[in-house]
């Protein structure tokens, strides 16, 4: 058969209908004749099943016949340019940077839990803490003279405070009543030892965060001005310990509160539903959390700038211009902000889209064949539309991947795989601070907010235990009960001097800290179990006697013995 020349050819394609990926009729040899000139992609980006849709494509004249690549173009509500045809690679790469997280700063020196838990709850937060709240409990006196005897609390106490509420949430009884716990039949030892029922619940009631004196002014430029200070030290606390790796999440954290509070949100598809809402970007490997925004009913976004748009350029500041990727829901995602992102700060994005953008195409929103994937590029963006089951369809904007490939194990497209690995680091990570929260019933926002603190260093911390070599890996619970000892026991030494205490009480703290009375000088008596001589008296008086020196336990009669109050021992 003699070969056809290249005007007879091109008088036949002229003959031919347009091909259109989302409307018109047909041509089965056409759409072959496609497919064979985009052999070189890894998957054919349209289903030969499309032809229902009516949407017009516009196409460009081929620039030669043989082997020509055809480009389509849809385009959105606002006319944005969408092209169906898969770019040329020409060797380009995708611009994240390999990155692997890892512990730095005191946490990479520290060795046993409490040291890494203190490297998040500094000192700073506890001495703001514990100024504060003293400064209250003078307050409560003044005002309440019968009230004397509720001195002010030291440090060594907070810390037991802070223990119990931890050794709390480890027990899963942050729900139950406190009478309950401090009570003779189901009560705890750790807690009786530790503390007074009444002296907790005292605490609890004069716990501050700030300056009373100065909040209302304060709150009228930033209303988590009650917390403001010790949030913002515990998150830069959070960033000097940790780098994250190169993919991170933005999503949203809600800490049940019923409360008053003018931030307070409502979200159906979280467990709480009522609370506090922070907007969190957590390390999509490991789920740490670096950085969060807690949300107080009004943003000040910069002009022309989203809401969404704000959350991500300003949780995104701290790894600005590192060729990190960072994976959002529907809400932080669109063209505007992947664009922002790319151009400005290096950051690329993949997420999901609503479709009430006016940037998608009327065609990529309707219902194909199951395991259907249709593909648009603008230049910088990747528009994907999968159709996972019957009558739905999801859309996703990737500004990271170059071209639509589909993961040779499943088929499915590589963003959706992307999408669905990266997604849940902000969800686990909130799921973790509500296994063995630590978090009570309370009405002042202030205190819920401190509660999700120490919850949200709690995850921290046994990330960052965790990822030390040297140390085995332990499950949030085990690193609860040996974080709530540690900060226990200080305070438990110290109430151990105290005189006046129920039997019951120190054989208990006797028994947590693992004591006896031959290596505490704190349990030694002053009296002997046989009677000797007198170490002080001479010899030949041979004066015999039933006590000795409660320090150096050597035998002293009543002439060389004196009887101290435990002030002047010290």
């Amino acid at each position: 058969m003699a070969q056809r020349s290249a005007d007879d050819v091109a008088r036949v394609l002229r003959q031919r209908p347009i091909i259109s990926y989302f409307g018109g009729e047909d041509s089965e040899e056409e759409i072959d004749n496609v497919e064979e000139a985009d052999s070189d992609d890894s998957e054919s980006h349209v289903s030969d099943k499309q032809s229902e849709e009516d949407e017009s494509v516009v196409e460009d004249e081929p620039e030669t016949v043989e082997g020509s690549r055809r480009r389509k173009f849809v385009y959105g509500k606002d006319k944005h340019q969408w092209c169906l045809t898969t770019p040329e690679s020409r060797g380009r790469r995708s611009n994240i940077t390999i990155i692997l997280p890892k512990v730095i700063g005191a946490a990479a020196r520290s060795r046993t839990i409490l040291e890494i838990w203190s490297t998040l709850f500094t000192q700073d937060i506890l001495n703001i803490v514990l100024k504060y709240t003293n400064a209250e409990i003078e307050r409560f006196i003044q005002d309440n003279n019968d009230c004397a005897s509720f001195q002010p609390i030291t440090l060594n106490e907070l810390k037991a405070f802070i223990g119990l509420l931890y050794f709390g949430g480890m027990q899963n009884n942050n729900r139950v009543n406190l009478t309950e716990i401090w009570s003779r039949e189901f009560g705890s030892k750790l807690h009786k030892a530790t503390m007074s029922q009444r002296r907790f619940e005292f605490i609890s009631c004069r716990l501050r965060f700030d300056d009373k004196a100065t909040r209302s002014a304060r709150r009228l430029e930033d209303a988590l001005a009650p917390i403001r200070q010790i949030w913002d030290i515990f998150i830069q606390n959070c960033q000097n310990n940790y780098t994250p790796s190169q993919f991170l999440t933005i999503d949203e954290q809600l800490l049940g509160f019923r409360g008053r509070f003018s931030g307070r949100v409502y979200i159906k598809s979280k467990p709480a539903r009522y609370g506090i809402k922070i907007v969190s970007m957590n390390d999509a490997k490991t789920f740490y959390m670096y950085n969060a925004i807690p949300y107080t009913g009004k943003v000040q976004t910069e002009q022309g700038e989203s809401v969404p748009s704000y959350y991500v350029r300003k949780l995104s500041e701290p790894i600005h211009n590192t060729h990190r990727n960072i994976t959002c829901d529907n809400w932080f995602t669109s063209v505007e902000i992947c664009n922002k992102m790319k151009k400005n700060f290096n950051i690329s994005m993949v997420g999901t889209l609503r479709k009430n953008k006016r940037q998608i195409p009327e065609s990529f929103k309707r219902n194909v064949s199951i395991g259907a994937a249709r593909y648009g590029y603008d230049g910088q963006n990747i528009l994907l539309s999968y159709c996972p089951k019957k009558n739905k369809v999801v859309l996703l904007l990737s500004s990271m991947h170059k071209t639509g490939k589909a993961c040779e194990n499943n088929g499915k497209p590589e963003i959706i795989e992307f999408y669905n690995k990266n997604k849940c680091g902000t969800d686990v990570f909130d799921q973790l601070c509500g296994n063995y929260s630590c978090t009570r019933t309370t009405s002042r926002w202030p205190m819920r907010f401190f509660l999700g603190m120490l919850d949200q260093a709690s995850v921290n911390g046994c990330i960052l235990y965790n990822f030390l070599p040297e140390n085995e890996n332990k499950n949030k619970r085990e690193f609860l009960k040996e974080l709530s000892l540690a900060l226990i026991k200080p305070h438990l030494q110290d109430r151990l001097t105290t005189n006046g205490m129920h039997k019951s009480i120190v054989n208990g703290i006797i028994e947590i800290l693992g004591l006896n009375e031959f290596d505490n000088p704190i349990l030694k008596t002053d009296k002997l179990t046989k009677r000797k001589r007198c170490h002080f008296c001479k010899s030949d008086k041979d004066k015999k006697t039933g006590y000795c020196c409660i320090k150096c336990q050597k035998p002293v009669c009543e002439e060389h013995r004196c009887v101290c109050c435990a002030h002047c021992v010290q």
